[in-house]
């Protein structure tokens, strides 16, 4: 097998060594990491979310005109949250395990290759 094949077999195998407590235990780094204030993405899109509903709110009420920003919001939370899943997925069944193990420590000093 590759290090780097993309397969169900190699999926499968990848899998084979995890435990539920290291899936787990990847998603709750993350989910910790994009509230804690310090993720660029999770404040880029805040940030964006808050643009779009105070332009919404304007054009809304002072010039009394439909538009479709907030719309626009909800659907960029909605790529947003599924850019984190497929994030997610890349982290359990692609990232190699030594390197998943120090992301997830957050050592300050990991091997880089």
């Amino acid at each position: 097998m590759s290090k780097h094949e993309i397969s169900a077999t190699a999926y499968k195998s990848q899998l084979a060594h995890e435990t539920t407590t290291q899936i787990l235990g990847i998603g709750k780094k993350m989910i910790q990491t994009l509230f804690s204030g310090q993720s660029l993405s999770a404040n880029g899109i805040l940030l964006l979310n808050v643009a779009l509903i105070v332009g919404w709110l304007i054009i809304r009420i002072w010039s009394k005109r439909r538009n479709a920003l907030l719309k626009t919001a909800m659907w960029l939370d909605v790529m947003f949250v599924l850019y984190v899943i497929s994030l997610f997925g890349m982290y359990v069944l692609a990232m190699l395990i030594a390197k998943r193990s120090c992301w997830t420590a957050m050592n300050a000093i990991c091997p880089v290759s």
